[in-house]
């Protein structure tokens, strides 16, 4: 499916640079990834109070969004393939993490007109100019999804990894 290469993609490209674990081994619904480390919180909801720690989550966050667009443009055009009316989305639009969802059983479900207008509209257009950079978006960054693996922090979790606005 174009969400599991695109997962997949985002996996390879993450540990190139870095910003994660490699994959050992991985099918169609499975992976093995190289681990030895440890998960920053629990959940997805615990809140970082450690100012140094939260430093070195935005110098993360930096890191990812530094990764080159150019990886998604494929992933795109199969997406506006299966649901022509995306192509009125803009490269950063939020429709992006919508249509990255891995189980993206809404969008389809939607009828042509819900789609087209949802598609073009900007109600979550960025406002500043640091926002409206297109850049490379984990999709679900969050401090259980990040790990200490020898002191460096990394991310895993690549379901809703996308491109679209900062």
């Amino acid at each position: 499916s174009v969400a599991l290469l695109r997962i997949e993609k985002a996996a390879e490209l993450f540990a190139k640079v870095a910003l994660a674990p490699r994959r050992l081994a991985y099918g169609c619904r499975w992976f093995l990834e190289q681990w030895g480390g440890v998960t920053l919180a629990p959940t997805s909801t615990t809140r970082i109070g450690n100012v140094s720690i939260i430093k070195e989550i935005a110098s993360l966050l930096a890191q990812i969004h530094s990764i080159g667009t150019e990886w998604y443009d494929d992933q795109r055009e199969e997406l506006c393939i299966r649901l022509p009316e995306l192509r009125r989305a803009n490269i950063g639009s939020h429709v992006w993490w919508f249509a990255n969802a891995p189980c993206n059983n809404k969008l389809p479900r939607l009828t042509n007109d819900a789609l087209k207008r949802w598609a073009s509209a900007d109600f979550f257009a960025p406002r500043s100019q640091a926002a409206v950079r297109v850049v490379t978006c984990h999709g679900d960054f969050h401090p259980a999804n990040i790990l200490r693996i020898d002191g460096v922090l990394k991310t895993i979790d690549f379901e809703f990894t996308g491109v679209a606005s900062a």
